[in-house]
């Protein structure tokens, strides 16, 4: 498994579990669940910002148009 795929793992286990222990089950019944997806938005948005300033791999280059 990617390092990210196991820090995301583990910040999102402790995201809910101090959620859970902060606002109780009712609250998260009462709409508070929302709160981990919320938080992901500005993850994705950081994300899609390093990912469109990258250069593609010199390898995966040489590919594009034989096909």
């Amino acid at each position: 498994m990617e390092f990210g795929t196991t820090v995301g793992f583990i910040l999102a286990g402790i995201l809910c579990t101090g959620l859970v222990s902060i606002v109780g089950e009712q609250g998260m019944l009462d709409g508070w669940w929302r709160l981990p997806f919320l938080v992901t938005i500005p993850l994705g948005i950081i994300a899609l910002w390093i990912r469109t300033r990258l250069d593609e791999a010199p390898g995966l280059l040489g590919g594009v148009g034989t096909q």
